[in-house]
């Protein structure tokens, strides 16, 4: 027996009658088709219309719908619909409560007794429908996640390939260091010179260039972590691929950005030939350290969506 055929059972074993349990049912499963005995029409039933009327009087029941629903409870299969019978009946119409939006059953449900009002039959929704959940569709959460992970990428790598590492000026000359290069500024034109032309013996340009290497690293593999949990939280939004690895790489991304940032930091050498311009860390500095907020904030949103 299917699981609609059953739950048609159930309503009709309730007191339901067959059109109100075929409409309940075809609620939950279109196209749903009883399978019942078939009913002798009204003109076939001997009845006494005054004791139809005593007993819809009695119980505050329409006559007509009493006389056909009776049809359904003539328990001797006479033809004759007795005053028990048309009693019964009233009292299962008055006590049966019409449910709003019964659920489907995973399972036969038992009949109540007669007389007791219908109780919403539990269980598992049928044909594969699932309660909605936050996973459905991206949350604000969610896109406040991608958006701070978007941020955290584009600042990167303008950290990355920028000269404002490490400032200073004095007078009206202008330095800037940068993970690969310095660009020195005077009197509105500018010279950069690459670290990878320093020369051997000069100690405070490779130790300025082995700091630029080590923080290029590290934002590299921030940077490249940040792409992917970009990718990954995407996929998981829109359900085509659910993981926490997105979430992971987030908090991964951001602790990397931090580190170079401050690895860089501690790295770079005292430079006695630039003592005049009262060297300091720079915007790109800030700006690799902002984005590894941004990354772990991003992580932060998709903990708690």
């Amino acid at each position: 027996m299917s699981g609609a055929q059953e739950y048609y059972d159930s309503l009709i074993a309730q007191g339901y009658t067959p059109e109100q349990a075929t409409g309940f049912t075809q609620q939950h499963f279109p196209g749903f088709s009883p399978v019942a005995p078939q009913v002798a029409p009204m003109e076939q039933f001997q009845v006494d219309q005054s004791q139809v009327q005593a007993v819809a009087q009695q119980h505050g029941v329409d006559p007509n719908q009493l006389a056909q629903t009776a049809r359904h409870f003539d328990a001797n299969q006479d033809g004759v619909l007795q005053q028990s019978e048309l009693q019964a009946t009233a009292q299962q119409m008055v006590s049966t409560a019409v449910p709003a939006a019964p659920q489907p059953m995973a399972a036969p449900m038992a009949a109540a007794p007669m007389g007791q009002p219908m109780a919403a039959p539990m269980g598992a929704p049928m044909g594969g429908m699932m309660s909605a959940s936050s996973g459905d569709a991206p949350g604000v959460l969610n896109w406040v996640a991608l958006g701070l992970t978007a941020v955290a990428i584009t600042m990167v790598f303008i950290a990355m390939f920028s000269n404002s590492w490490m400032t200073g000026e004095e007078d009206e000359v202008t330095v800037a260091f940068g993970l690969s290069e310095i660009e020195i500024e005077y009197d509105g034109d500018s010279d950069t010179e690459e670290f990878s032309d320093c020369e051997d013996d000069n100690d405070d340009c490779q130790d300025v260039a082995s700091a630029g290497t080590t923080g290029q690293i590290f934002l590299w593999i921030a940077v490249s972590a940040a792409i992917g949990s970009l990718v990954l939280m995407c996929l998981n939004n829109f359900n085509v691929y659910n993981s926490k690895f997105g979430m992971i790489a987030c908090f991964v991304s951001g602790g990397l950005a931090i580190a170079g940032a401050i690895i860089w930091l501690i790295m770079f050498p005292e430079l006695e030939d630039f003592d005049v311009f009262d060297l300091g860390p720079g915007m790109a500095f800030y700006m690799a350290i902002i984005a590894g907020v941004c990354s772990v904030g991003s992580g932060v949103c998709e903990l708690k969506s």
